[in-house]
């Protein structure tokens, strides 16, 4: 035995480099990748085997490989996948996504129209919290949030698909906030603000022009507002110990949840009557995330480790199947399908945010009832044409953190900001601000 080399600390794995001829220089795969749409696999003989990429089927004639239509997506705290809803069919859907081993993958949303998964993760560091999303076939990926989140993480996230809005609940030490961002911008605002509620899981319809959440603080509800944040309502306060998974039937506009503290599935409409239970007892232990599929939910039991299919109907008491088992640490679950998502007109109650971003300079949301749309501004003051974002001169508080420089109101029920957030890269001792020259004045450490 010889030692070629020693004190190589972090070595893992290594492999000679050497050319073998053994078996020729080429084989059925050498030109043109075989002919193959994704991957040409050699075999002895110069034969070869076509085969797709995760997340792809070969087309019937063999010469494309197809995105899956119609599939589950699941997350656990450390990846996301994606299983087909037919429980005899193993493959995976999409490609998986994963971490590090300090990643805490959480809640799921989709966009489906554009192919994008979206996730929370709520790191152990809080320098790594916040909404990330990457396309289903593993391209695409980047951060959506990762700046201003609260120790506690992002507690639910919900798309607008219509509107390209994504709300979000975030959770600080003291309080938590329910916001929203125009997906693909930077438009950010807080929709609420509470230090006695928690607004947990969020659900959206653009159709219904309303928006949902949970709260799982000192008395756990359900509750309901505009889609501007406006408008509360408590839709549910009683037989709730600790509500999550909320998720919108849009083909019967009702609400269904999970409690997995009661052990308990239930839904409701959406203003808060016909409340019926539709599963219960000690074989559902700790069901979390649910999503509704045509007539049949589906959810994720954490402490079972399996995702579960069955009837949407209270009146339908068969046994549940399992889709997949012998998962650990389950958490949401979504089902990648345009039929959950539609985008015709008819179909989202003629929406008046989905031509043109409702001519809003920054975001639009449309309220129940009103064929033009309500602009927001993230920043700056809706003027009086009612769709741009002004700077004016109104009275607002200049303040830094460590390393940033902020602005809120006066008002302490208004939560858009005069200017957005500047990163300053560096600590602050002394601020000034010149109202005239309309200048802020630093003093770095």
């Amino acid at each position: 035995m010889v030692v070629m080399r020693s004190g190589m600390s972090g070595l893992r794995a290594l492999k000679v480099h050497a050319r073998d001829n053994s078996a020729g220089t080429s084989n059925a795969c050498s030109s043109n990748n075989g002919g193959c749409p994704h991957l040409c696999l050699p075999k002895p003989n110069n034969q070869k085997t076509c085969a797709c990429t995760t997340g792809f089927n070969p087309s019937q004639d063999g010469t494309r490989c197809e995105q899956f239509e119609s599939f589950a997506i699941v997350s656990t705290t450390k990846y996301i996948r994606g299983f087909h809803i037919n429980s005899s069919d193993h493959s995976e859907a999409m490609a998986p996504v994963g971490g590090p081993s300090y990643s805490v993958k959480t809640k799921l949303d989709l966009h489906i129209e554009s192919g994008f998964v979206y996730w929370t993760d709520n790191y152990t560091s809080t320098t790594y919290r916040g909404i990330f999303r990457a396309n289903t076939d593993g391209g695409s990926y980047s951060t959506v949030v990762n700046s201003g989140v609260g120790r506690g993480g992002i507690q639910g996230l919900a798309v607008d698909w219509v509107a390209g809005n994504l709300y979000f609940t975030n959770a600080f030490d003291s309080e938590t906030f329910l916001e929203v961002l125009a997906i693909n911008t930077t438009y950010r605002m807080i929709l609420l603000k509470s230090s006695q509620d928690r607004p947990r899981d969020v659900a959206v319809s653009p159709k219904l022009r309303y928006l949902f959440w949970t709260d799982g603080g000192q008395t756990p509800k359900i509750e309901r507002s505009l889609l501007d944040g406006t408008n509360r309502t408590v839709l549910a306060s009683e037989s709730l110990a600790s509500p999550r998974g909320l998720t919108v039937d849009y083909t019967n506009d009702f609400l269904y949840w999970t409690d997995d503290v009661l052990d308990m599935i239930s839904r409701m409409a959406t203003d808060g009557t016909q409340r019926q239970i539709i599963r219960y007892g000690s074989r559902y232990p700790s069901p979390t995330g649910m999503a509704i599929f045509g007539n049949y939910m589906l959810w994720v039991d954490k402490k079972l480790g399996k995702i579960f299919q069955a009837s949407k109907d209270p009146a339908n008491t068969d046994q549940p199947e399992v889709i997949r088992d012998n998962l650990d640490g389950l958490m949401d679950v979504t089902v990648f399908d345009a039929h959950v998502q539609p985008t015709s007109a008819n179909q989202v109650g003629f929406n008046p945010c989905q031509e043109d971003n409702g001519r809003c300079q920054q975001l639009c949301f449309a309220l129940p009832g009103q064929e033009k749309p309500k602009c927001g501004c993230a920043h700056g003051s809706l003027l009086n044409n009612g769709v741009t974002c002004g700077y004016g001169l109104d009275e607002f508080l200049v303040f830094t953190t460590d390393y940033t420089l902020n602005s809120m109101r006066l008002d302490p029920a208004d939560h858009s900001t005069p200017y957005p957030t500047v990163n300053l890269g560096y600590g602050v001792l002394a601020l000034d601000y010149d109202f005239k020259g309309e200048a802020s004045f630093l003093h770095p450490v």
